[in-house]
């Protein structure tokens, strides 16, 4: 069948003016599943403005390659699973995602340059007031498959951090704003652990 026919008018409607205003044809993802649909445009909208996920770990491992720094992740996991999680979505889930994933495109259009420009300078009030979680994460809300993902990326995160903390020297960690903020995230479990965690004041 056609997404056209799949989505509620409104939703379509939404779905095909967001497009028009990024500028990206949507007729290639003409008979994508809702979920899918939106992942494709998503990645359109990116690419065209020159957004990327991959950062800032690119840069950081390439400086630490520059720098002679050794640079390694804090665990691998498995995509094939929250992909299998995606494909079985309903269709309300799979209309729910969709909704979800032009939030985010509006919000890269919207608001990515200001959360920059917060960035840059260390402005904290208005990085949290601009703060996106994972698109990812919101779609597979209540999967158990994405939970056991989170909470297994949150472990291996507070365990790399110990490791680095008890040996000489200084350690850089990047991590997503989600993994460390949330309740029971990184750095509520490093506190529970007895280390002393300082944040920016503003």
């Amino acid at each position: 069948g056609r997404l056209k026919d799949a989505l509620t008018a409104d939703l379509y409607a939404r779905y095909e003016a967001t497009a028009r205003r990024a500028g990206v044809s949507t007729r290639d993802f003409a008979k994508d599943k809702p979920v899918w649909a939106g992942a494709r445009l998503r990645r359109e909208v990116l690419q065209k403005y020159g957004l990327s996920e991959n950062e800032p770990l690119t840069t950081i491992r390439r400086l630490a390659r520059t720098a002679g720094v050794s640079a390694r992740a804090a665990g691998r996991y498995d995509s094939g699973p929250l992909f299998k999680a995606v494909n079985a979505m309903s269709e309300e889930a799979s209309e729910a995602c969709l909704r979800y994933t032009l939030d985010d495109i509006d919000f890269d259009m919207d608001r990515a340059p200001r959360a920059a420009q917060a960035w840059s300078v260390g402005d904290i009030p208005t990085l949290r007031s601009l703060y996106q979680g994972s698109v990812l994460m919101k779609c597979l809300s209540g999967s158990p498959t994405a939970t056991a993902t989170l909470n297994r990326s949150i472990t291996d995160s507070v365990s790399a951090v110990s490791d680095a903390l008890n040996k000489p020297g200084k350690t850089v960690a990047v991590l997503p704003l989600g993994q460390l903020l949330r309740k029971g995230g990184v750095l509520e479990k490093l506190r529970a652990r007895g280390y002393r965690v300082s944040a920016p004041e503003n």
